[in-house]
């Protein structure tokens, strides 16, 4: 647009009005900041004509124009000749649009009208360029229908089982629409690095992962840094980035999490002689980079770069049509690390991260390409394995476990030993699904772990110790149902203040119950363990949420004298980017209520996921949201790890707290527990307190809440907010009538 202004604005048309009405010649022209001619019109105007000796001084005079104004130069190097100058920005970058004309026989108002049309010659041209702009918009829109709504082998924003493939397939759309070379999606922590090309990979040299690893790691620390997009448009400055290994145009944007940490970039690269990237670009990468987002927190695990178990359903679910259909041979292995708690505790949570890691490589380096690994939870891994009888599948497991016990792992200057237990399971036609499977892998995972460390166990129905273990999946179909007809039911239990509190402050944790068909209710503690056991835990923490948000609202808006808190049990399998980003949603759809809002998360779910827990609750900390660690004392290395934990409340495991009046060893834990917590400046919670003598020394030893039978029942959360609005009503009639 800049170069043909002159001729694209209809200049002749004022130039000729001018000429006309004031008997001049005149001309304009456009130049840069560096004084260079960009595009000129009018008789003998240029570089060679009798305007020439202007050029000269061109530098010197726009350096002197304040920015936005009109200046009118006189004291030319050609005796007669006047020009105008008029800063302006067209498309994000400074030019000077200039009139000039010979004053010889001129008549009044030249000046004026010289300044005039240049105002006007700006106005359009900047109208233009935002039409340009639109232009440019509208193409991106087209762009961005093609790529997600016009397509047979389109990425599906729901599709959260196809992994890698997915995530191959955005960077070769991206190849397809956006006339670039090279798209790359990288996420950093998981060292996933897709790549598609606009033709044949290009033969690289040696050293160009290393050299290019440099200029990953600047763009990295670039976009965290910006949290924004960027776009280099030199090509000579990225290859001087690249140490000579690339010379492109690029563009690229961060892949955040849903807790809105930097997981990765994608990176679009385009020849030096294509076209600039622009903002229009920029728009349709953060879509793509948000689909890449929903594509890895879906299918992968951050920590390993292995799939997730959302990530294996897939390939498992076609694991089992091909045994049915095609009589094809598979076996799943779980394989869980015998000592990864042990490991966590004693050298901490970068270390047990890394364990994981290593473990992922071990398997990798024993699996061909089609084969299928995926981290299913904290310490387990699945592998997918070809095998024409279970024996094959055995010799597997045998030398995955085996070489692990042989090499151990080693962090820093310390050496563990390390061993991994394995169940086996035969895919079979009967298999309902992925996740019947993975059960039946998790019980002889489970029976394999009681035969001792490093133990493989291949399933069998029929044996004694599966059938003890087996009888949780009676439960599955009264979840489901329960889910289904809402025949849930949230109980509360107050956390009741050993010190000062406003009378009108209550706290209470919310506990599940089930409602039976005759209208009891009990505690539904073997549906929970089945729940665990198949992976369920999630739908139902989603339902005691939202469940709880309603009656928070109902209760505020029925009690509005009340200052009502709720803390709100976490499982450990919804320890995700997905379940997280869903709270967080949530909360803030409900900002009102955030402050009101504690979650508790047991100690032996954050361990198992260190990392992604303490990175989770981080993002809803930040929102307003508290955490309580539920069940802290289970063992003495649990203070290894509890400084660097993100909570506000320390709730001490009951099976101390119970014994303090008569043991002297459970009392010196507690207050152990205690004082290390307070120095931290956390809150503490004493559970099980069930009668007066253990709510007396909790008193002595200074815990701030207490909760238990000795100062209320559990009940139905409107029964338990009713009563104590009475309390606190006849408490303030009482202050009220002694006051009088």
């Amino acid at each position: 647009m800049s170069r043909e202004i002159c001729l694209d604005l209809d200049t002749e048309k004022y130039r000729t009005r001018i000429d006309e009405g004031f008997g001049v010649e005149s001309g304009f022209a456009l130049y840069d900041d560096r004084g260079r001619v960009l595009g000129a019109c009018g008789p003998d105007y240029g570089e060679d004509n009798q305007f020439a000796p202007l050029n000269d001084a061109i530098r010197q005079a726009v350096a002197n124009v304040p920015a936005g104004e009109v200046a009118v130069i006189r004291d030319t190097p050609v005796p007669g000749v006047a020009r105008q100058t008029l800063p302006v920005m067209l498309a994000g970058e400074e030019y000077y649009l200039q009139g000039v004309y010979l004053r010889e026989g001129a008549k009044d108002g030249v000046d004026d009208a010289m300044e005039l049309v240049l105002l006007a010659l700006a106005e359009i041209g900047t109208l233009n360029i935002e039409l340009d702009d639109m232009a440019d918009d509208l193409s991106a829109r087209h762009e961005e229908l093609n790529l997600f709504y016009g397509l047979d082998d389109l990425v599906e924003i729901k599709d959260v089982t196809r992994g890698r493939k997915a995530l191959y397939n955005l960077a070769e759309n991206c190849i397809r629409y956006l006339n670039i070379e090279v798209a790359s999606i990288y996420i950093t922590s998981a060292d996933i690095d897709v790549k598609a090309y606009a033709g044949e990979p290009p033969v690289r040299p040696p050293l160009f992962q290393e050299k290019v690893a440099k200029l990953r790691d600047r763009l990295i620390t670039h976009l965290i840094g910006k949290r924004n997009s960027l776009i280099l448009n030199d090509a000579d400055r990225v290859q001087t980035l690249s140490e000579g290994m690339l010379h492109y145009k690029i563009a690229a944007a961060p892949i955040f999490s849903s807790g809105g940490d930097v997981l990765g970039y994608l990176l679009l690269q385009r020849h030096p002689e294509d076209l600039n990237f622009f903002n229009s670009d920029l728009r349709l990468m953060r879509v793509l980079a948000e689909q890449a987002a929903a594509i890895v927190s879906s299918s992968y695990d951050p920590v390993t770069g292995l799939l997730n178990r959302e990530g294996l359903v897939g390939p498992l679910n076609s694991a089992i049509r091909d045994v049915r259909e095609r009589g094809q041979q598979r076996s799943l292995i779980l394989l869980d690390l015998d000592q990864f708690r042990m490991v966590n505790d004693t050298a901490g949570r970068d270390a047990g991260d890394e364990l994981l890691r290593q473990f992922a490589l071990h398997l990798r380096a024993l699996s061909p390409d089609e084969q299928t690994i995926a981290r299913v939870e904290s310490d387990k891994f699945a592998w997918l394995v070809r095998a024409s009888e279970a024996r094959d599948a055995w010799l597997a497991a045998s030398a995955a476990t085996r070489s692990l016990a042989e090499t151990g792992f080693r962090y820093q200057d310390k050496r563990f030993e390390v061993t991994a237990s394995a169940g086996i399971v035969e895919i079979y036609d009967e298999l309902v699904d992925a996740n019947e499977a993975l059960v039946l892998g998790a019980i002889a995972c489970d029976v394999a772990k009681k035969q001792g460390a490093g133990g493989i166990f291949i399933y069998d129905a029929t044996s004694p110790a599966v059938e003890s273990v087996r009888s949780a999946i009676d439960w599955v179909p009264h979840i489901r149902t329960a889910l289904e007809n809402n025949a849930f039911e949230l109980f509360a239990q107050q956390i009741a203040p050993l010190g000062d509190a406003p009378p009108n402050h209550v706290h209470y944790e919310l506990l599940l119950r089930l409602r039976a068909e005759d209208g009891s209710t009990s505690s539904p503690f073997q549906l929970i363990n089945a729940a665990e056991i198949y992976n369920l835990m999630t739908r139902i923490d989603q339902w005691v949420f939202e469940s709880a948000m309603q009656e928070l609202r109902y209760l505020k808006e029925t009690y509005p004298d009340l200052d009502i808190r709720f803390s709100i049990n976490m499982s450990g399998q919804s320890v995700t980017d997905d379940f997280f980003g869903f709270l967080r949603r949530m909360l803030i759809e409900s900002h009102s209520l955030v402050r009101n809002i504690n979650i508790e998360i047991t100690e032996t779910a954050v361990v198992s996921n260190l990392s992604t827990a303490t990175r989770l609750i981080e993002s809803l900390r930040a929102i307003g949201v508290t955490f309580s660690l539920d069940d802290f004392g289970t063992g003495m290395s649990s203070f290894g790890y509890l400084r660097d934990l993100p909570i506000d409340y320390l709730k001490i495991d009951g099976t101390f707290v119970k014994h303090i009046a008569e043991d002297p060893v459970s009392l010196a834990m507690v207050e152990s527990i205690h004082k290390v917590g307070h120095i931290m400046g956390l809150k503490t919670v004493a559970e099980y307190v069930e009668n007066e003598a253990i709510l007396n020394k909790l008193r002595d030893l200074g815990v701030d809440y207490a909760q238990g039978y000795v100062l209320s029942k559990p009940a139905p959360v409107r029964e338990q907010v009713a009563h104590f609005h009475n309390v606190y009503c006849a408490a303030v009639l009482n202050d009220v009538s002694f006051g009088s």
